[in-house]
């Protein structure tokens, strides 16, 4: 977005933001690794893995972990615009 900070993610859906605070950090990276193996798409699984398959592929694995990785210290222009 023009005039934005080269730091915030101008998407409504924030890619890395696992737990929805609006910032991609270490909070994000240790859901990923919390989750690290599973598979998103059994029916059995918590709301938390799920949103800690970011490429949305049915496993949390290196790729999601390398997405958060990619974001980390973005903040979602939603928060941005918060203040």
């Amino acid at each position: 977005a023009a005039g934005a900070d080269s730091s915030t993610v101008s998407v409504d859906r924030c890619p890395g933001d696992v737990n929805g605070d609006g910032r991609i950090n270490v909070a994000d990276l240790l859901l990923v690794l919390g989750a690290y193996g599973s598979n998103p798409c059994d029916a059995s699984v918590l709301e938390a893995v799920v949103q800690a398959d970011v490429n949305a592929d049915c496993r949390v694995g290196v790729n999601d972990l390398l997405l958060c990785l990619g974001a980390f210290g973005q903040v979602c222009s939603n928060v941005a615009a918060e203040g």
